[in-house]
């Protein structure tokens, strides 16, 4: 943590008396060699994704919690709960309040808590080296009914899901979500950082499968062909379909909410470890 993130803190538990511990959300190692996504990612955007742009959306929130966030009790809150906090509302007295009261706070929130845990699900739980999974194979049969149910056909899902990646006007994510109101899946995006089970949504889905179609996710292999990057992360055998079953058993069973994305354990590497 940089010296200023700890004079900030130690300040702030002077003023407060405080004896909490701040989590200091931290990027886990990844559990694959960043070379191996070829031809589909190339090894310098999978590392420059990860190791600068991930790792800055983590920095900044640290960042966030300890300055701008001082005094709106988020020190201890988990990352799943930092976003679903943004643009919610709740119970205040005979009305309702929002949950972060402060606005920069709250900006600060839905852009960095966002961007990490967007980037969490899609290089921890999404991706899988070049050839290593199949929809078939390792797609869940829970995972495999849903889609059947919701699209009619997998090429259905694909075809849908690229139209509406491609749609994406300047940066954002398309998203295969698990709607918790129909019990069902569909597709769908939001702009910048934004996450699906975010307040702001109406009504909130679950994120189980996400492409990053920011510039920064494509631009040195792809330059501006996103429609080859959005076919070559469909059809090139890089998802990874034991994680998005894990979650959309998490999102079915109710523990998505509470989901650590950052943590391996909770992740389809502890399955194959």
């Amino acid at each position: 943590m940089a010296p200023r993130l700890l004079l900030a803190l130690a300040v702030a538990c002077l003023a407060a008396d405080c004896r909490a511990h701040f989590v200091n959300f931290t990027l886990p190692t990844l559990p694959y060699a960043t070379t191996l996504f070829e031809p589909n990612i190339d090894n310098a955007t999978m590392t420059i994704h990860y190791t600068k742009h991930t790792q800055t959306y983590a920095t900044k929130l640290n960042d966030a919690i300890l300055t701008t966030c001082l005094g709106q009790g988020l020190a201890l809150t988990p990352l799943s709960q930092l976003v679903q906090k943004v643009g919610a509302s709740v119970p205040c007295g005979a009305k309702l309040c929002k949950a972060i009261r402060n606005a920069d706070c709250e900006k600060a929130v839905r852009n960095q808590g966002g961007g990490l845990f967007n980037h969490g699900l899609f290089f921890l739980h999404n991706l899988a080296p070049t050839g290593a999974q199949d929809y078939e194979t390792h797609a869940s049969r829970a995972l495999r009914d849903a889609v059947k149910q919701a699209f009619g056909s997998y090429d259905t899902l694909k075809a849908n899901f690229s139209t509406t990646a491609a749609g994406v006007f300047g940066s954002g994510w398309a998203w295969l979500v698990y709607n918790p109101a129909t019990r069902k899946l569909s597709i769908t995006t939001t702009p910048n950082q934004d996450n699906p089970m975010m307040g702001l949504f109406t009504p909130r889905s679950y994120a189980i499968l996400g492409l990053d179609v920011w510039e920064h996710a494509y631009y040195i292999k792809y330059q501006n062909r996103r429609a080859d990057y959005i076919t070559a992360f469909l059809n090139g055998k890089i998802i990874n379909w034991q994680g998005v079953s894990l979650l959309y058993a998490k999102a079915v069973n109710g523990q998505y909410p509470n989901l650590n994305v950052l943590d391996l354990q909770q992740g389809p590497w502890r399955v194959m470890s």
